[in-house]
């Protein structure tokens, strides 16, 4: 008799392609309410469409694995393509990967097949036990946004404008009431009016920057002459959202909140992550350098700074920090247009806000 080695595993992958997948899904997801924001609330069902693993066990002991497109996530379920019928009752294992790069597990049972076309069938598998979307699921977190404007019916506007998004907005109407905020909260963007009472939008960016702020500060402003963008750009803030206010443009600025965070490629390595840990700590130290060194018009001191940064981050396993520091310091060196360096240098600095220590 043969030992018993356990079940048998098989890999196999949906029969469509990941583009062929998005347009499938893109379509049948273009009902009436599939994007509301009372269904959201309702169901707790977000869009989706990171790959994940499905386990079924089969009769006889072999476990098929399956590598399947999904289609939206909830706390309690999760639907996902398959090139073959599953019948409702059949108990699989989920496999999904967090934004850190864990893998959560969790056991499921199928409720629904539906056809879309093509041999392709949409499954929905209720979970056994609900799960935190939010550490898989970008769309499903909730992220702080403070807006700083004295006009009060364009707070309202950005308020309306954002309402079926995740996102709790703080508001404050001046830039000494947004120094308090930042101090005492954190956000993941500010929106902020230049012309303002009290303390206006440039002088609050300066001293923000000052104190060591190195999140992402928008520029909301009417100032749109020739020149103001890379002005404001020079002078701390990290991108610019011209008034009037475009939808489309206000719901790309929150877009970059979707963005997964830069790992290092190190951090399964013993005794790396206390030292990677540290240097994401002095990240925040040497972007406050190049913001100033930019800022100044030091070109030299920014190419120092870059070069170091492009040896260090790729030391610590953050190839594309280093790859984007690098872009800076051959900029510094062949002297181009100052638009073209300030892009670059913020290119950088926005990776910069997105490495995270090892978990």
């Amino acid at each position: 008799m043969q030992p018993n080695r356990g079940p048998k595993f098989e890999a196999l992958n949906v029969r469509i392609n990941g583009a062929a997948a998005k347009l499938l899904l893109d379509k049948f997801d273009q009902t009436p309410g599939d994007d509301s924001a009372v269904q959201k609330r309702v169901e707790e069902r977000y869009r989706f469409r990171r790959p994940c693993l499905v386990k079924f066990v089969q009769p006889g002991g072999t476990t098929v694995t399956l590598k399947a497109p999904t289609r939206d996530l909830s706390r309690g379920g999760l639907a996902f393509l398959h090139h073959s019928f599953v019948h409702a009752g059949t108990v699989c294992q989920i496999l999904l990967a967090s934004s850190d790069k864990k893998v959560i597990t969790t056991e499921g049972v199928v409720v629904r097949c539906e056809y879309l076309e093509a041999g392709i069938h949409s499954v929905s598998v209720r979970f056994t036990c609900p799960i935190d979307v939010s550490s898989i699921c970008d769309s499903a977190r909730t992220h702080r946004v403070l807006l700083v404007d004295d006009d009060p019916q364009m707070r309202t506007l950005v308020r309306f404008l954002t309402r079926d998004q995740s996102i709790e907005l703080v508001e404050a109407s001046d830039g000494q009431s947004a120094l308090d905020a930042a101090a005492s909260r954190l956000f993941d963007i500010i929106l902020m009016d230049v012309e303002m009472p009290v303390l206006n939008g440039l002088d609050a960016v300066k001293k923000l920057r000052e104190s060591g702020y190195t999140g992402c500060i928008v520029a909301l402003t009417s100032m749109n002459a020739e020149g103001d963008r890379e002005r404001l750009l020079a002078q701390g803030f990290d991108q610019y959202l011209a008034k009037p206010i475009d939808k489309d443009a206000l719901r790309k600025v929150f877009a970059e909140l979707q963005a997964e965070p830069e790992l290092s490629s190190l951090a399964e390595m013993d005794g790396m992550q206390s030292l990677i840990s540290q240097f994401v700590d002095e990240l925040a130290a040497i972007s406050r350098e190049i913001q100033k060194a930019l800022a100044g018009g030091d070109i030299p001191g920014l190419g120092r700074l870059s070069r170091t940064l492009k040896g260090k981050a790729g030391s610590f396993g953050f190839a594309r920090i280093s790859e984007a520091a690098m872009a800076v310091e051959t900029k510094t060196s062949a002297e181009a247009d100052a638009q073209d360096l300030g892009k670059s240098v913020h290119e950088l600095l926005r990776l910069c806000r997105r490495a995270r220590k090892p978990s």
